[in-house]
């Protein structure tokens, strides 16, 4: 890893303000955020809700079109992080 480039992925508890876990990738991916719930449910359980910001691994660009099936089921398919939570 490349500390010079690295990233910071964590969590913040919005209860207690507290981070409960975080960790440096050398990008912002997918694989990080699995490996940051993954101990965080490890070390506290699983979390009540998980909130993000609008990074394309959470969820699909708003520009991206639906395929036929979403359209007919009225939702949009999930990103690889989403269906790896559900």
């Amino acid at each position: 890893m490349d500390c010079r480039h690295a990233g910071l992925g964590g969590a913040i508890d919005d209860a207690t303000g507290k981070v409960p876990y975080a960790l440096f990738r050398d990008e912002e991916d997918a694989q990080g955020y699995v490996l940051l719930v993954r101990q965080i449910v490890a070390e506290h359980g699983i979390p009540e809700a998980l909130y993000h910001d609008g990074h394309g691994i959470f969820e699909r660009s708003k520009r991206e079109l639906e395929t036929i099936e979403e359209q007919l089921e009225g939702k949009r398919n999930p990103t690889q992080f989403g269906r790896i939570m559900e």
